[in-house]
Parts: C-alpha cells; structure tokens; sequence
C-alpha cells in the first residue's frame, strides 16, 4: 500500500516542479519579450534619428539641383559667370566652362533625371518616416499636429499594435 502513495507523492512532485519550471519559462519569457520590445523601440528611434539625416542631406542636394536648373535655364548671367558661382562654400557648377557652353542641353537633362531621382528618394524615405511615426504615436499620426512632432514622445512599442499594423 506504500508504494501507490510513493508513487502519488513523486507524481505530484513532479507536476508541482514541472508547473515552477513552466512558471520560470514564463517570467524569463516575458522579460525577454520587453527586452526585445524595447531593443525594437530603440532601433526604430535610431532608424527614425538616421531617416530625418538623410531626408535632409536629400532636400539640400534637392534644392542644389534645382538652383542648377534654374540658373541654366533662365539665362540671366553669362556662362563664365556661372562657374564663379557657390553653393554651400563649394562651386555649384562643377562642369567645365566648355561642358556648359556645348552640352547645355545633355547638362539640363542630366540634371532634371538627378532631380527626379532625389525626389523619388525623399518620398520614399518620407513615407518610412511617417510609417515610424505612426508605430510610435499608437498607430494614429492624423492625430499628430505637424507643429507638435518635436513634441511626440518615442515611447516603447506596444507588440500589439505592431502585429495588427502589419497584418493590415
């Protein structure tokens, strides 16, 4: 009769250490879900940091190429004048005198495509941004005033608001 009690006795040990090691996978669980919660929320602010930096290296290079265009364009100086002229410390004009007399119209060209091209970039990273944004304002970014966007608080992500924003 002792040994069913026995073997009772070492069942129920043995469940109430399979529940604490259950109980121990949980907790180590869930503290590893915030831990990656937050590396996530903190890589997204970094990307969101690094996407406002190249947005506007991109604008500057925008309005450069636009500044080209304009000046090619309108005709209003001389082509020697226009190798004398600076854009942010550094020759705007880096063609030869010659490339700008003879290849105006390849020149003009090459720099539409350029524009175009840089405006593809910004909108693209433009979108990635508000996308960032949107994870971090709850999913909600007509909420967010233009005016209050230094104001947003990049606060940790909720993981269920992620999923449903990637499930659609």
């Amino acid at each position: 009769m002792n040994i069913p009690t026995v073997r009772g006795k070492s069942t129920v040990e043995n469940l109430v250490r399979s529940k604490n090691s259950q109980q121990d996978k949980d907790v180590n669980a869930k503290g590893l879900e915030e831990k990656d919660t937050t590396n996530f929320s903190f890589q997204l602010t970094g990307r969101y940091i690094l996407l406002q930096n190249q947005l506007a290296a991109l604008q500057n290079e925008y309005t450069r190429e636009q500044t080209r265009l304009s000046m090619l364009e309108n005709n209003n100086l001389a082509d020697e004048e226009l190798v004398n002229i600076l854009y942010g410390g550094t020759p705007l004009f880096t063609e030869s005198l010659q490339t700008l007399v003879e290849e105006k119209e390849a020149l003009l060209a090459k720099i539409r495509a350029k524009k175009e091209e840089i405006s593809q970039q910004i909108r693209s990273l433009e979108v990635e941004s508000e996308n960032i944004l949107s994870i971090k304002a709850n999913g909600k970014p007509e909420d967010i005033q233009k005016e209050d966007l230094p104001k947003v608080n990049m606060k940790p992500l909720d993981i269920k608001l992620v999923e449903k924003l990637i499930r659609g």
